[in-house]
């Protein structure tokens, strides 16, 4: 009986699941029979397959997969000091893990304050500068001026330099600029002003900037001389036998545009001699009777001696017309001479030797003679019909006076002339009544030397008659 109660009370509870359910099983006393049955064929299913996984993941990894089943299977003692010792271990890691937050936030405060007072000293920077401004003007025009003189005292020629040894001329005034040429040592170079620790220089057609301690200044003034920009060249000022210029790349680039200008308007223009050399105008200028190849004299018609020709400069030209008047005073009268007298100064050139000069220059007129002193000084030069020794001022140097000081030195020759003369015919008239009263004087001497004679020759005569 009681096998019975049992079996049937557990057949019922297997029924409605009580004892499985629990809860959930009074929930779902309302589900239909079909429906739970449906979810038990479906659960089963899905153990089968996840059955059927484990199977393949154990044949796969076997071991991996019984450290599992241990690990699930049985139960982790651990003795006091295993759990202090795990306790100790997530309390470090835990340490460790606020630790690296800090540093964290330490370093975005510390990134945060370098930028804000980067920002706050920009802004007090800006706001000195515009009270500065405001109350001193001058100080923010000075950057610029000093950026102006620098530019402008690098532009004029301001003499010559040798080279005290081999020296480097670079494009910038820095050592790190590009490296134009090496100059060796005894080379002239002319000088256009210093930055720094360079100086400016121009050599052969090259401009570039030296070390100052690697050149120094021509020693002779009257060689090499540079006034207002330009080298003068006459009896006085001279060129020592060491330089060598060559030709002049300014000076050829402009008489190739003259010479192209000219032949639009229908006159050709040729070169009968540009550079000569030291050498070349000291060995073969002249013949042995003193009659020069080109055409170059000195205004008593002497020699031109070596060192004071322009042609060593580069920067002069001889020329000559289509008919082949070379070196001849009738390319005066030629065509390509009356343009050139129009024109040249258009170009940066001027005649150099004009006729009715020849005290001044010091040289027999050359009409065929040109020089380049840039249009600047060419058209004034041309304007006020000069010649370069009158434009540089230095007429009073080589012994002659401008029209100013002869027409003054003119009225003092006459006013002193005019006072020779007075004092003169003072002199004449006081001259002439001393020489009176001395004929007077002479007279009456004469006249008692004649009595006294008559005297005693009468007394002769009475006493020869006594006798």
């Amino acid at each position: 009986m009681s096998d019975k109660k049992r079996k049937s009370f557990s057949d019922i509870n297997k029924k409605y699941s009580f004892l499985d359910e629990g809860v959930e099983g009074l929930k779902n006393r309302n589900v239909t029979r079909d429906e739970e049955a449906r979810r038990r064929t479906m659960s089963e299913n899905s153990e089968k397959n996840n059955r059927q996984g484990r199977n393949q993941q154990t044949h796969r990894n076997p071991r991996s997969n019984n450290n599992r089943q241990d690990f699930r299977d049985h139960t982790i003692k651990m003795d006091a000091q295993a759990i202090e010792k795990e306790r100790r271990r997530v309390e470090m890691k835990a340490r460790r893990e606020r630790e690296q937050k800090r540093k964290k936030r330490l370093t975005i405060s510390v990134f945060l304050g370098i930028v804000i007072v980067v920002i706050v000293a920009f802004a007090f920077k800006t706001w000195l500068d515009k009270g500065n401004a405001k109350t001193n003007p001058i100080v923010a025009t000075e950057p610029a001026e000093k950026k102006q003189n620098k530019e402008t005292d690098v532009e004029t020629l301001k003499g010559f330099v040798v080279t005290t040894k081999a020296t480097k001329c670079f494009e910038d005034s820095n050592d790190s600029s590009t490296e134009l040429k090496e100059i060796l040592a005894g080379e002239y170079l002319e000088k256009y002003g210093t930055v720094d620790e360079f100086t400016k220089i121009k050599y052969q057609g090259t401009e570039g900037y030296v070390h100052t301690v690697d050149i120094t200044e021509i020693s002779k003034e009257d060689e090499l001389k540079v006034i207002d920009g330009i080298l003068i060249v006459n009896n006085k000022y001279t060129l020592p036998e060491e330089y060598e210029a060559g030709k002049n790349s300014e000076a050829n680039t402009n008489f190739d545009i003259m010479v192209k200008a000219a032949k639009t308007d229908d006159v050709n223009i040729k070169v009968a001699s540009d550079y000569r050399s030291y050498e070349l105008q000291k060995n073969n200028s002249y013949d042995s009777e003193g009659i020069s190849a080109y055409g170059e004299y000195l205004s008593d018609g002497s020699q031109v001696p070596a060192g004071a020709s322009e042609h060593q400069t580069g920067l002069a030209f001889d020329v000559y017309g289509e008919y082949d008047n070379k070196y001849s005073k009738n390319f005066a009268d030629s065509k390509e001479y009356k343009w050139l007298k129009e024109n040249a100064h258009k170009y940066g050139f001027i005649i150099r030797y004009p006729e009715g000069k020849e005290e001044i220059t010091g040289r027999k007129a050359e009409p065929w003679h040109l020089r380049y002193v840039g249009t600047k000084a060419a058209k004034e030069i041309h304007a006020n019909n000069q010649t370069l020794e009158e434009y540089l001022g230095l007429v009073k140097n080589t012994g002659n006076e401008d029209e100013n000081t002869n027409n003054e030195l003119k009225e003092n020759n006459n006013s002193n002339n005019d006072e020779k003369n007075n004092s003169s015919a003072d002199n004449n008239s006081s001259n002439n009544n001393d020489s009176n009263s001395l004929d007077n004087n002479s007279n009456e001497e004469n006249n008692n030397r004649s009595s006294n004679k008559k005297e005693d020759s009468d007394n002769s005569k009475n006493n020869e008659n006594n006798n």
